[in-house]
């Protein structure tokens, strides 16, 4: 699980730059469409062709895929009892229980699908990047930077972290000393 969610910022930034390209202008008013990234490779073309078909696989069956199950298994979870489609979905998504667990632990109940937010939020943050970092980096950054500071303004007020383990009885503080 960790794993997983270790690469998915990685997967997601290299779908977004198999899927980006540039338009270039030849003398004679024709213009053609490159890969953003290699400008001697034509964009759905030649070698270029292969990598969009994985990159669009990948977005189809992966990103979005895990993106919307991180995001609503809990909320499933929570309304299983009122909905025959949610008690089947729900029942669906404990196969993935043990895995689910390793994400869902470090959050309180009611925002448990905070996981799947923090990761729509990397989505809302990548896409821009290929429209607005060659011609105008800094929006680009003030962007990034206002998204980030009302996330963190917004996760600041809603605390989805569960408390720290509280100590009883100093239990700990004497183990420690001991």
């Amino acid at each position: 699980a960790t794993l997983i969610y270790l690469s998915y910022s990685k997967l997601l930034r290299t779908v977004i730059e198999i899927l980006t390209y540039a338009t270039v202008k030849v003398e004679d008013n024709t213009q053609f469409r490159v890969w953003f990234y290699d400008g001697t490779i034509r964009y759905l073309e030649g070698r270029h062709l292969p990598l969009f078909v994985i990159a669009i696989v990948t977005s189809v069956f992966f990103i979005f895929p895990y993106s919307f199950a991180l995001t609503l298994i809990p909320i499933i979870g929570r309304h299983s009892d009122h909905n025959r489609l949610f008690t089947w979905l729900h029942q669906k998504a404990n196969l993935l229980k043990p895995m689910n667990d390793a994400y869902y632990a470090p959050y309180k109940d009611v925002w448990r699908s905070w996981l799947g937010v923090r990761l729509w939020l990397l989505v809302i943050l990548y896409v821009p990047t290929p429209f607005y970092s060659s011609d105008r980096p800094y929006l680009l950054m003030y962007i990034h930077a206002i998204i980030l500071v009302v996330f963190m303004f917004i996760q600041a007020h809603v605390k989805p972290f569960e408390e720290t383990l509280k100590v009883k009885d100093n239990v700990l503080a004497d183990i420690y000393n001991w």
